[in-house]
């Protein structure tokens, strides 16, 4: 839901930053493999309980993350390849992260284990949802602009900015770990339900 939001943000102070990262030849999969290690080592601060310095790292992760794509429109590199590992390493940090905040406290795993669960879901449903949009694109384009309904079909109430709101706040406030899982558990139920309902009242029966 806020996504676009910080894509926004991050468009107006693009300029410059590209720039520069163009200068000295970077491409968009290395600010990828970037944020992703980051996001890695973030995950080892939080293992090893020290909260903050994994929250500085996450957010370090999480930008150069987002600037893959505005480097890669803006020089003309974008690519499948580049598409599919953002994605992938995306929810690899996604798992990773939540595994390494719970790792504190082993006594809430199985709440853990319900969040990853969900994130299959998440992720299963969001990729269907492109798949299903595609081949009939015709007939949703004709109901939507009958309902003037969006199109963002795919998206949902947990999306990778309310991911990264949820995981600031659990390692802000880590006591409060098993009441902001069980929060973001209906969160991420919501999105899948919602997005499951949205489609089926678009997609055809037959």
């Amino acid at each position: 839901m806020i996504d676009d939001f910080f894509r926004a943000k991050l468009e107006q102070v693009s300029k410059p930053i590209v720039s520069i990262l163009g200068k000295y030849n970077i491409h968009p999969i290395h600010l990828t493999l970037g944020g992703f290690i980051l996001a890695v080592l973030s995950g080892s601060f939080a293992s090893a309980g020290h909260f903050h310095m994994a929250l500085c790292f996450w957010w370090l992760s999480r930008a150069m993350d987002g600037f893959d794509g505005i480097l890669a429109r803006a020089t003309h590199t974008t690519s499948a390849l580049g598409a599919y590992l953002d994605i992938s390493l995306d929810m690899a940090a996604y798992g990773f992260m939540i595994i390494c905040i719970s790792h504190p406290f082993p006594q809430y795993a199985d709440l853990t284990q319900y969040i990853l669960f969900l994130y299959t879901l998440c992720i299963t449903t969001a990729l269907s949802a492109g798949s299903l949009i595609e081949k009939y694109k015709k007939s949703i384009h004709a109901k939507v602009s009958k309902n003037n309904r969006s199109m963002r079909l795919a998206a949902g109430l947990a999306e990778g900015g309310e991911t990264g709101v949820m995981y600031t706040l659990m390692l802000l406030y880590p006591s409060q770990f098993p009441l902001l899982a069980q929060i973001w558990i209906i969160i991420l139920i919501i999105t899948v339900s919602a997005r499951t309902r949205y489609l089926y009242t678009l997609i055809p029966a037959k």
